[in-house]
């Protein structure tokens, strides 16, 4: 079996939705690969496959505005190439909206 197909095995595709890894997942959350003998994250490894390497000062965002909350999310349309401060501040935007929208939310259903 190649890395693809063992890639690909390892994938659990909700309906359009995230591409939820079901292998091996580290404590920050993010899915695990082995190729060639060496331990990749499974998001940054289809990243790769598809565009070529991460340029140095990059990273890769789980984009929330296209519906991605996951971090164990491989599916390439869900990853967005920014900085390490863009990924920072939006995390901290993320962060902030994740307290607010529930309060929000049991507002617009008490008024119903």
């Amino acid at each position: 079996m190649n890395d693809w197909q063992r890639f690909a095995a390892k994938v659990s595709r909700i309906p359009g939705g995230c591409w939820v890894w079901t292998g091996t997942v580290n404590s920050d959350g993010y899915g695990t690969f082995h190729v060639d003998g060496r331990r990749v994250l499974a998001h940054r490894w289809v990243w790769e496959q598809a565009y070529g390497p991460i340029p140095d000062g990059f990273e890769l965002d789980h984009v929330w505005s296209r519906g991605c909350r996951r971090r164990d999310c491989v599916r390439l349309s869900h990853l967005q190439l920014v900085t390490h401060r863009e990924n920072c501040v939006r995390g901290v935007i993320r962060r902030k909206l994740q307290k607010v929208l529930p309060v929000v939310q049991s507002w617009t259903e008490e008024a119903a």
